[in-house]
């Protein structure tokens, strides 16, 4: 059991530690963990009307992304007076999607304006992007592979409960043994 739990383990925990260290890790290589717009692009300009309601930017978001499906909404952060606001993330499925939204859509909340926008077809490198939170969960394959994961991860704990019943089949044994052993040599 321990041996063919190995690979999962390794992903799942490999993944884990990417959530921390993987800016530094892609640093050692040159290269990016995450693909972003740059961030004066995501600013939204106030305007005397206010913001757009969320039902709005919504439409314009599927229209962004024809096909695909709301998984996600995350709203700006709240903003000082006389600071520019943040604009709205859109996290939409799109084709070979693993089960988190893989297109990304950035509208601007008082004009609607799609300020930014990131799908896995269109821009290189967002394979790791898009499949790091699926691979560590296990949310990528529907209902069988969260099984699987949850099967998978009580292996440790099962391995542990296991050993340390063997350890104790062992070490009663072997008393028994040097017992035997000290009861034969004695006259």
């Amino acid at each position: 059991m321990g041996g063919v739990s190995i690979p999962f383990l390794l992903v799942v925990s490999l993944t884990g530690a990417l959530f921390v260290y993987d800016e530094m890790i892609f640093g050692w290589f040159g290269a990016k963990a995450k693909v972003m717009p740059p961030e004066e692009q995501l600013i939204s300009k106030a305007l005397p009307t206010g913001n757009l309601p969320l039902d709005e930017l919504l439409s314009r978001a599927k229209k962004a992304v024809p096909q695909g499906t709301l998984m996600q909404v995350r709203m700006p952060d709240k903003v000082e007076r006389g600071t520019p606001g943040g604009a709205v993330e859109f996290r939409l499925s799109g084709s070979f999607d693993p089960g988190n939204g893989n297109v990304k859509v950035w509208l601007d909340q008082y004009s609607g304006k799609v300020v930014g926008k990131l799908d896995p077809r269109v821009n290189s490198g967002l394979m790791y992007q898009t499949w790091h939170f699926p691979l560590h969960t296990g949310s990528f394959g529907g209902l069988f592979t969260k099984i699987l994961y949850a099967i998978g991860g009580l292996t440790p704990s099962i391995l542990m409960f296991t050993g340390v019943i063997c350890g104790g089949i062992r070490k009663r044994t072997r008393t028994r043994t040097n017992g035997n052993r000290k009861s034969t040599r004695e006259p």
